[in-house]
């Protein structure tokens, strides 16, 4: 009997350990008491890849999965994925919860190692094997740079088509029998894939939430994207979710909006640790206008977001941005290195473009921007503190180390070129043509008041660079620069240090040329030119001349701003994306021999 027990024992050894083990199909045999974890994508040893990588892997949960014992399998609480550059130690990880997490802004002809733990609800977890990757070596030139905007990138090879004549249902995506929606399309993606879209209109919200997801017109075809404005449950035209990094959208007109035409989304206040966004995406060759609000919001942290070729117009035109208009043509709140390029930004609400909240090295440059109901271009503004990094801004600074040059702006309410608690921003080779019409002076310093709060910094701006600008006003009603100062606050002043200025040309053919500095100890109310020379210890470059503009605002034969620039290494070509031979004109456009 006793030897009886002992054998019943045996056999529940026996069993309870088989549905411990199972076979993996390649000669392995793996403990299922745990879950599986396998990395898949990119492979083990891959190279070349580019600067954002979509990391992939499958799991499984422990437990041994049969249908007679579903009861038996865990439940997988989500993923920690360690990432690193080969040779350093990892950082803490990034928790998600799909299998999959988008690595942007890697950076060329480096080694990476990453691997991934599978965590369940009960604490089991395995850790997978490390693997390992390298970037692809570039020749990126060095930030600041001017270089001219690359070409569209696309293949029709493998496209998802549709068509407004399309079938959702009979359909199968191919070009012959194209589906009807962009939604059924997107609903076949996982990542990497490319929607081409017929000539017609789809009315539908879009929403991208897969990674490197090109979506564009059809070769020879213009498809429009309309969302009406006064719908609130249409909020966005078209939205690039968090993961959609590395996304491309080109050749698109898009319309409509209750709040925007296109919105980068963010992690920022999900209460997680990665506060990222989606980034590293280029919009080209597209039209966007007529929004309830922004024709293009850019949220915190959506970084490298790339506009190019663009016309934009039309913001705010919904009912609810009537009366207190808050409606610019790309508004950018803290997302760094923005690019923005060859766009023509015309009758928009408030301002034409402005990149705040702590926004970084963000470049505007080439572009024609006119008919704005505020400012053209500023440089950082006035953002709410919940809004800035303060672990790498601690400052709050609204603006640090941004580039505007070559733009040509006309036709504003109020600063043509606003400086805002910018750090570091450089104003180079712009036209400014009848601007602050209505208050400011065509370049301003401003103020940032950060919502009154009292842990915000609100800081001047200081170092700032404005060299080779041309100012056209037709009356002398306002400064042609200003220095703003407030009481409030304990006293505020927009500008600290030296001013680094030289080289422009100002011009007023219906009134006399003056300058403003509100700042105490500071203080000059409606100096002249050689007032304000003396003033800030600077313009000995400058001269104050009609600049005989053609009807385009380039410069005519005998100008005086021909060859009267400074050469900066920041600056190449013209707003006409023309070489400029040395020595440089003043303005944005370079008069060639040629011209």
């Amino acid at each position: 009997m006793l030897n009886g027990h002992r054998k019943e024992y045996l056999w529940v050894f026996v069993i309870v350990s088989l549905f411990c083990f199972v076979s993996c199909g390649n000669g392995t045999v793996q403990d299922v008491t745990l879950p599986m974890i396998r990395l898949l994508s990119p492979i083990d040893g891959a190279r070349d890849l580019g600067t954002t990588v979509t990391l992939t892997w499958e799991a499984t949960p422990s437990g041994a999965a049969t249908p007679e014992r579903p009861q038996a399998l865990g439940t997988i609480a989500g993923y920690r994925v360690y990432f690193t550059v080969a040779g350093t130690n990892y950082p803490a990880p990034t928790f998600c919860q799909e299998k999959q997490l988008v690595q942007t802004g890697l950076a060329e002809g480096t080694d990476y190692r990453w691997k991934v733990e599978v965590v369940e609800q009960a604490g089991k977890s395995r850790v997978s094997p490390e693997f390992r990757f390298s970037t692809k070596a570039g020749t990126t030139p060095q930030w600041g740079e001017e270089t001219l905007s690359e070409p569209a990138v696309f293949t029709v090879e493998g496209a998802i088509w549709v068509s407004p004549t399309g079938n959702d249902v009979t359909g199968i995506g191919s070009e012959t029998r194209p589906y009807r929606t962009i939604f059924k399309a997107l609903s076949e993606c996982e990542g990497g894939e490319t929607i081409l879209l017929c000539s017609g209109e789809y009315r539908e919200a879009v929403r991208i939430r897969w990674p490197n997801i090109t979506l564009r017109s059809a070769p020879g075809h213009w498809a429009k994207i309309i969302v009406p404005t006064d719908d609130e449950e249409e909020a966005i035209a078209l939205m690039m979710d968090v993961e959609s990094s590395g996304s491309k959208i080109q050749s698109l007109e898009i319309i409509g909006g209750y709040y925007y035409g296109i919105k980068f989304e963010t992690r920022w206040d999900w209460g997680i640790e990665d506060r990222s966004g989606a980034s590293d995406i280029i919009i080209e060759d597209c039209v966007i206008h007529h929004t309830g609000r922004d024709a293009v919001k850019i949220t915190p942290q959506c970084n490298r977001i790339t506009i190019r070729r663009c016309e934009i117009y039309a913001s705010g035109v919904g009912a609810h941005n009537q009366g207190n208009p808050n409606a610019e043509g790309i508004d950018n709140v803290n997302g760094d290195r923005m690019l923005v390029q060859e766009c023509h930004i015309h009758d928009v609400s408030t301002t034409g473009i402005y990149f705040k909240g702590g926004a970084r090295e963000c470049i505007v440059e080439r572009n024609i921007i006119e008919h704005c109901g505020a400012s053209g271009i500023l440089i950082g503004f006035d953002t709410s503190p919940e809004y800035f990094d303060i672990t790498t801004n601690p400052e709050y600074y609204e603006s640090i180390s941004g580039i505007v040059r070559n733009n040509v702006i006309l036709d504003t309410a109020y600063a043509g070129i606003g400086l805002y608690a910018a750090k570091d921003a450089q104003v180079y080779h712009n036209t400014i043509v009848r601007t602050a019409r209505e208050g400011m002076s065509p370049i301003t310093f401003g103020l940032s008041f950060q919502d009154w709060e009292p842990e915000a910094g609100r800081p001047p701006s200081i170092n700032p660079i404005i060299l080779n600008n041309l100012v056209y006003q037709e009356s002398g009603e306002r400064p042609i620069v200003a220095i703003r100062y407030s009481d409030e606050l304990g006293g505020m002043s927009a500008l600290e240090g030296p001013l680094v200025i030289d080289a422009n040309c100002y011009y007023a053919p219906g009134g006399e040329i003056w300058f403003q500095d509100r700042r105490p100890g500071h203080y000059l109310e409606r100096g002249d030119f050689e007032d304000w020379k003396a003033h800030v210890g600077a313009e000995a470059n400058s001269l104050c001349a009609d600049p005989l503009l053609t009807e385009r605002y380039r410069l005519e034969a005998g100008s005086p701003c021909i060859d009267k620039g400074i050469p900066t290494d920041l600056v190449r070509y013209d707003v006409d994306n023309r070489l400029r031979p040395s020595p440089f004109d003043i303005g944005a456009s370079e008069r060639l021999a040629t011209d």
